[in-house]
């Protein structure tokens, strides 16, 4: 999807971003799910309530919404990348 997203001679931008996002996410991610649980076990006095890291989870794979927002892209793009990639990597 992201060569198909992606302009022919900015793949590698492009890649470097997207490893910078995953970083960044791991670190986020967590954040997240543990300020929703504590603040679900604050609001119940501290009593551990077994649907509290669902609903932390289910907040988390939120992502879902976002990207059904983002097109598919299109395949011609795609081969140009995937020529353009190859050929600096060649050099």
């Amino acid at each position: 999807m992201l060569l198909r997203l992606a302009p022919p001679g900015r793949v590698g931008e492009m890649f470097g971003l997207y490893g910078l996002v995953g970083k960044l996410s791991a670190v986020i991610g967590p954040i997240i799910c543990g300020t929703i649980v504590a603040r679900l076990l604050a609001s119940r006095d501290r009593d551990a309530h077994p649907g509290d890291n669902r609903l932390a989870l289910r907040a988390a794979g939120g992502r879902n919404l976002v990207l059904r927002g983002v097109p598919d892209g299109e395949p011609e793009n795609e081969e140009a990348a995937v020529d353009a990639l190859m050929e600096g990597m060649s050099r």
